[in-house]
């Protein structure tokens, strides 16, 4: 997919032409996207963070890091960045799991809440007024308000083991599982108002980031896009990025360029294309640094060790 977005652009004179912009960009316009990119490494992993602390405390640095190094990996198939996350989440902070598991859940939802007002108040209005503003932070409030309110009707243990009582007998003798009380504990990272505020929070900086740098790329490039239409590009690049299970490179650039054309009415494949160059060069660097210092290679030959404390 990825080479057959090439292919448009290096047939396409208009789409060079935009592509040649960008190497007379201004220096100050280009070193601004290289340090959202970095921006947008942290603001996810602390969203990750955020949501796992209910659970377990991690080092700032920890969690941009494992996340650096899992968007790098994000570009290959078969989902190797969530193998790598999950093994450096159960080895090196000694999280179990089912629990790694839930909660890894959980920051999806959050992830959807953060996205799911902007993006519809971005198709319902087409644009980012006074209007959108309203809807998208009353939605985000509305939806994750109802987040926390069911996971802390379900979290307690006390509570839980009521509604299991209720429960035909084959339900029970499930729940009462290790496994399914590790995956229950993970009900913590939503119910937490606290966690699911400053996740929200990191989420809005990288929505806000993401829409920027699509802005940014579209003006060195000399394309026309508005406001809606940076923030239907950020929010398809990110999503298709984590979404897609035979890695972001080519899904990502046409999925993203086929949403902007078919529905935001923007021809930026070229501007797609660019944001993807930049924010690879960036990922390298950050995702080979990442894995020196996480040693992932090392955490594959150690074993699990148990938890320290009661999850």
């Amino acid at each position: 997919m990825l080479g057959v977005c090439v292919y448009f652009v290096a047939s396409n004179p208009q789409y060079r032409a935009q592509i040649a912009r960008l190497a007379s960009a201004p220096w100050w316009l280009l070193g601004a996207v290289v340090a959202i990119t970095l921006g947008l490494l942290a603001s996810t992993g602390m969203v990750f963070r955020s949501t796992l602390s209910p659970i377990r405390r991690i080092s700032v640095l920890d969690a941009c890091t494992i996340n650096a190094l899992c968007t790098l990996l994000g570009n290959l198939p078969f989902k190797l960045s969530l193998v790598v996350r999950i093994l450096i989440n159960t080895r090196r902070h000694h999280v179990p799991l089912p629990t790694v598991i839930s909660w890894i859940g959980g920051t999806a939802l959050v992830i959807i809440i953060s996205l799911a007002p902007a993006v519809a108040a971005t198709f319902i209005f087409k644009t980012v007024d006074a209007r959108w503003w309203l809807a998208t932070v009353l939605g985000t409030i509305v939806l994750a308000t109802i987040a926390v309110l069911m996971a802390q009707r379900l979290a307690p243990p006390d509570r839980w083991h009521a509604l299991m009582l209720r429960m035909p007998g084959f339900i029970q003798r499930l729940a009462a599982r290790p496994i399914v009380v590790k995956l229950h504990h993970g009900l913590a990272t939503l119910a937490s108002p606290s966690a699911m505020t400053h996740a929200l929070l990191w989420r809005t900086i990288d929505l806000a980031g993401q829409t920027v740098r699509f802005w940014l790329v579209a003006q060195a490039l000399g394309v026309e896009m508005t406001w809606a239409q940076c923030l239907i590009a950020g929010t398809t690049y990110f999503f298709l990025q984590g979404a897609s299970p035979a890695g972001a490179l080519g899904t990502r650039e046409g999925g993203t360029a086929l949403v902007l054309s078919q529905l935001a009415g923007a021809d930026a494949l070229a501007v797609v294309l660019a944001v993807t160059a930049i924010e690879s060069a960036v990922n390298v660097i950050a995702g080979v640094a990442s894995a020196a210092y996480l040693r992932p290679d090392r955490l594959a030959r150690a074993s699990a060790a148990p938890t320290t404390t009661s999850l």
